[in-house]
């Protein structure tokens, strides 16, 4: 009943709440020694509009009318094999480290230097009314300008600041996991504490069933969604994560 729901609710609201964790320092010095921190208090005082760490905004409207932030923190994006679905995810990924959400993306079929470097550019989007950066064709090419360049420098600097942007994110190939979920989850349990993740992103879903045997995939792939389902909620120590993955539509396997 509406009762038993609103109950629900504050209990998950409050879970999430004590599993976002800070790193508390103890800093002796001057005010101007602490310039960083009380400019990040108040930057927190005049930014912060949402304070349920389950939230999940995005700059895609119609995703937000679907997936029900509050409520739901599994979500998966299908789709044909191409670059699209790694643009969205990239964006995503960004807008919820600007949330304060700790994020490793692991990659299937990009470098993660390459994915690095789109992030910047998409960290240097939101810093728009200051510069333009470029779009990474015109790097490539070599025809970017310095002037550019010092714009990227104040963008890389912002972002590693950890101010406008206060969640980390981490990204790995898949191969540095060797395509084992298992060695997925050991990794983030182990550095926890340094990143305070909240998200996992898999690009594509598919590369986790790279050592299964082609006979027992879909199996396979039925018990890696299970664990996820079940990360949600129990990972680490019951503070769950959101969790971001996408599915190949491949000729072969789209009507399965």
């Amino acid at each position: 009943n509406a009762v038993e729901a609103l109950a629900e609710r504050k209990f998950v609201k409050e879970r999430w709440g004590a599993g976002i964790a800070t790193n508390a320092k103890v800093v002796r010095g001057s005010v101007q020694e602490h310039h960083e921190q009380i400019y990040e208090r108040y930057r927190r005082m005049v930014e912060t509009d949402d304070n349920d760490p389950l939230a999940f905004k995005t700059l895609f409207p119609e995703i937000d009318d679907v997936i029900m932030s509050s409520e739901e923190r599994f979500f998966g994006l299908a789709g044909p094999p191409n670059n699209f679905k790694t643009s969205i995810i990239l964006t995503l990924a960004i807008n919820l480290a600007r949330q304060n959400k700790g994020v490793l993306m692991v990659t299937g079929e990009h470098d993660p230097a390459l994915l690095e470097d789109r992030v910047a550019l998409l960290h240097g989007y939101f810093m728009r009314q200051m510069f333009r950066l470029p779009a990474y064709k015109t790097w490539r090419d070599h025809k970017a300008t310095p002037e550019n360049l010092q714009d990227m420098r104040l963008c890389l600097d912002d972002l590693h600041a950890l101010v406008s942007c206060p969640g980390a994110i981490d990204i790995k190939g898949m191969d540095y996991f060797n395509y084992d979920l298992d060695e997925i989850v050991t990794y983030m349990e182990n550095n926890q504490q340094k990143y305070q993740y909240k998200v996992l992103v898999i690009d594509p879903f598919d590369m986790l069933l790279l050592n299964a045997d082609e006979k027992f995939k879909f199996a396979a792939g039925s018990k890696l969604i299970s664990k996820l389902l079940s990360l949600k909620t129990t990972y680490y120590n019951n503070s769950g994560l959101i969790i971001l993955t996408s599915f190949q539509m491949k000729k072969a396997v789209k009507g399965m």
